[in-house]
């Protein structure tokens, strides 16, 4: 995806309140409670795998 999360979220759920801003290509499920209270940190990222190859 090359579209801001935030956008994306607007345009194809039009209808559905957000209860948070997301900044740029952040995650629609928010994980600061989990960092807060067992120390979570992400050890991978969607947007780090390859791209799959099309088929043609």
């Amino acid at each position: 995806m090359e579209e801001e999360t935030e956008a994306l979220v607007r345009r194809v759920y039009p209808d559905v309140g957000l209860s948070r801003p997301i900044a740029g290509f952040g995650a629609v499920l928010d994980t600061v409670h989990a960092r807060e209270t067992i120390g979570f940190e992400p050890q991978y990222s969607w947007r780090s795998y390859p791209k799959p190859e099309t088929q043609g």
